[in-house]
């Protein structure tokens, strides 16, 4: 099968019309010429209407009964969902917070000027939240947001592990529709989903804030058997070396599921847009708690990560609010908020990119010229080619059963020859199970060579990103016929 995603309309970053003009220009459009945008564009808008994923594989962090602890909120939200009593879900307890959504939107308040003052001078209002639950924390931002800024049209996607958490949500945002006509409020999807793994299925460069109520930490990382409060923290003041080191690794596990995390959701945010991260944890050693990172460790982790080069993070837009500092609440004491900006795309983002001499040239003139360089401010696209591979991964949701254990003949003979540097005659060895050679594949995939090629010639850049690739050989083969044809 062959598949042509259309191109982007010149006025994607322009606001999109309202649904009865769009059906009117389509009309107009296809009486006037074959060439319309309708057949071969397509308007990123449209790219909102995404569909959630039938099934969803385990999260890292799914195990030892870790979601258990929303069991009772959970519990309570649904039962009252399915009878659509809705009325009284502010002022109750949610979310295994221990205060009620009312009691929360009390403290966004001290900085809702986050989203406030984004949206204000922003053309759209879209709002994504990772791991939302039943939906409730990005509701009283969206009021807040129309108390103290007059903002309305919110338009509110997100995505829960936790499936009645998602159906819950779904059902008090249809109800709120109706009931909270003043906030002129739309639901996007929402969707069940692993937040370490949106981008499988929530477009990317999308919305124009992307945010977390809190980040769900993994327990017990390093499987010590220390999730206890007290063991841990006999751990953390042990003068042991070992115990010591250890509690460093199940930092540094710790660091790196956060990173994985607030990778994801700034892959979702426009070019432009705010990534917002709400009721950090600080370290496990330092406060007890579930678990988190420093305030100190952002900054460290904008250039670790490299957010600034292949995510387009602006390393001087990083803002940290402490997120109840009377300590109100015993639980949530020495949390804090952090907030990045994703830079605008270059100009230039659709023109192939300049040789790289000339880029470093012309990146040393602007600096010298003024402050709002493009090297500050923008980020040219073909940046995020760049990427970093995960440390970690869920179970794929076909691993079961031994399944993979199909491949493990070739793949244990190719790898002792990879070990050992002998790559001479692997067109010509049997591989990936297929029960023919990479050479007998080739004259195979011979037939459909053009659908690469005859692309490839109008392309201005020649990337091929091959999902599945095994032992890369399949690629392999096609990259020799579009040279050899």
């Amino acid at each position: 099968v062959k598949m042509t995603k259309r191109k982007l309309l010149a006025s994607a970053l322009e606001p999109s019309p309202p649904a009865a003009e769009v059906t009117a220009e389509t009309e107009t459009s296809t009486e006037i010429t074959s060439q319309t945008s309708e057949e071969n564009t397509v308007d990123p808008a449209a790219f909102l209407d995404y569909i959630c994923p039938t099934n969803i594989g385990i999260a890292i962090n799914d195990r030892d009964g870790f979601f258990e602890w929303y069991d009772d909120d959970t519990a309570q939200h649904a039962l009252k969902a399915n009878n659509s009593e809705f009325e009284g879900f502010l002022d109750e307890e949610y979310g295994s917070w221990g205060i009620t959504p009312n009691e929360r939107k009390a403290l966004n308040a001290n900085w809702i000027h986050w989203y406030g003052d984004h949206l204000l001078h922003s053309e759209s209002r879209t709002i994504y939240e990772s791991a939302c639950g039943t939906g409730l924390t990005l509701f009283t931002i969206i009021q807040l947001l129309y108390e103290q800024y007059n903002i309305t049209g919110i338009e509110a996607f997100g995505n829960d592990y936790i499936a009645r958490d998602v159906v819950t949500a779904n059902r008090y945002y249809d109800w709120a529709v109706g009931h909270y006509p003043e906030l002129d409020l739309r639901k996007g999807r929402i969707c069940r989903g692993d937040s370490t793994n949106l981008t499988s299925f929530v477009p990317t460069n999308a919305f124009d804030i992307v945010m977390t109520g809190y980040i769900d930490p993994i327990d017990d990382p390093l499987h010590l058997g220390i999730s206890d409060d007290q063991k841990h923290r006999q751990w953390c003041k042990s003068k042991n070396e070992t115990k010591q080191a250890l509690m460093k690794e199940e930092q540094e596990e710790m660091n790196g599921w956060f990173a994985l995390w607030a990778s994801q959701m700034i892959s979702l945010v426009k070019p432009g847009g705010i990534v917002i991260i709400e009721s950090i944890s600080k370290p496990r050693c330092e406060v007890g708690d579930w678990g988190g990172v420093s305030k100190e460790w952002w900054a460290q982790a904008i250039r670790e990560y490299e957010w600034d080069t292949q995510l387009g993070i602006d390393p001087a837009s990083l803002d940290i609010i402490d997120f109840d500092p009377p300590t109100h609440y015993n639980g949530l004491q020495d949390r804090y908020n952090v907030k990045m900006t994703k830079r605008k795309l270059l100009a230039s983002a659709l023109e192939p990119s300049p040789p790289a001499a000339e880029v470093t040239a012309e990146t040393e003139t602007s600096t010298e010229i003024t402050s709002q360089t493009s090297e500050e401010n923008t980020v040219d696209p073909a940046a995020f080619l760049d990427y970093i591979c995960p440390t970690n991964i869920g179970i794929a949701i076909n691993d079961r059963d031994g399944f993979f254990e199909w491949y493990d003949d070739d793949t244990a003979q190719h790898a002792l020859k990879a070990n050992n540097s002998e790559f001479e005659g692997f067109l010509d060895e049997e591989y990936g199970s297929w029960g023919i050679t990479p050479n007998e594949r080739k004259a195979l995939n011979a037939n459909w060579i053009h659908w690469y090629g005859d692309h490839l010639l109008h392309s201005e850049s020649r990337t091929i990103y091959e999902s599945a690739c095994g032992t890369g050989l399949t690629l392999f083969i096609i990259i020799q016929l579009l040279y050899e044809q």
